[in-house]
């Protein structure tokens, strides 16, 4: 509730308060903006993954939709974010990582991971509090605990790093995770250099420009009917208007679960107004008999 209940009080009440937090990564645009009116200039969400089968077989209780929804609503509102991309999972699938690779330079107009780091099996996960239930067997406390503490010491109850034996597509593909590492650097140097746009500005009523300077190789500058705006900005089940495949076929969009999911940006008063209008679309779809 602290959304509600805290956060807007905050720079009413403590005006000038800068804050770090950790945030689970299902925020709305509304509650990005209030964190970044509070002072919250830097948040770590447990982002980990784009893919919906690796966020499911963490249990991580958030959508790929939701954590590139996070990354646009940061780069509006001009909030920080420290996240990473994760691999080497027990039972995880070497296509789940093919698919990574395509999405990234797709995404070079919103805040890059900070690394491609392999997961950690630590104490209290369930990776070691269940390990059988996973397919993980030979759980052994970290090596360097043994150059640290005295023969005699019981490491398995010391020790919060361990390593294990387990099923990973990730693990048995080396070549394809130095590959996945080199795209989330070139990812990481040019928002460092020049932080690409994919930017929709009205320009009349229902007309829209488009910019696009993530440098894939087409054109730059898009006029936009209210249709292929909604699609760049809102986007919805793929199958819910034209527009939404439009979006994915100029890569304005990617499908992710039957989904046309927006990679777009604008200001936060635009995309406010698209999805509050997308919002009442739905529920006048969801009441009808």
């Amino acid at each position: 509730q602290f959304h509600k209940t805290l956060i807007p009080r905050l720079p009413l009440e403590v005006p000038r308060l800068r804050l770090f937090y950790e945030q689970k990564a299902n925020l709305s645009l509304e509650q990005v903006g209030n964190l970044q009116r509070a002072g919250c200039m830097t948040i770590q969400p447990g982002i980990e993954a784009l893919q919906s089968d690796i966020l499911g077989l963490i249990n991580k209780g958030v959508s790929p939709r939701q954590n590139l929804a996070l990354l646009r609503y940061a780069r509006i509102v001009g909030l920080q974010l420290k996240w990473n991309l994760l691999w080497g999972f027990p039972k995880d699938l070497l296509q789940s990582y093919l698919e990574t690779e395509t999405l990234l330079p797709l995404l070079h107009h919103l805040p890059p991971p900070q690394a491609l780091a392999h997961m950690h099996l630590d104490r209290f996960s369930p990776y070691v509090d269940n390990p059988e239930q996973y397919g993980i067997s030979n759980l052994r406390p970290f090596p360097g605990y043994g150059e640290v503490f005295p023969p005699e010491a019981d490491l398995d109850r010391l020790a919060y790093h361990f390593e294990a034996s387990y099923p990973s597509g990730s693990e048995e593909a080396p070549e394809v995770m130095v590959r996945l590492l080199d795209k989330v650097w070139r990812w990481r140097r040019a928002w460092e250099q020049h932080a690409p746009a994919l930017e929709l500005r009205r320009i009349g009523v229902g007309s829209f420009v488009l910019m696009d300077t993530r440098g894939l190789g087409q054109n730059p500058c898009f006029y936009l009917n209210q249709s292929q705006a909604e699609a760049v900005l809102v986007g919805g089940p793929l199958g819910q208007a034209k527009a939404n495949k439009w979006a994915i076929r100029n890569r304005f969009a990617v499908e992710l679960d039957g989904w046309c999911v927006p990679l777009a940006t604008s200001t936060y008063e635009l995309l406010a107004e698209f999805e509050g209008q997308a919002l009442v679309k739905s529920m006048a779809i969801s009441s009808t008999p």
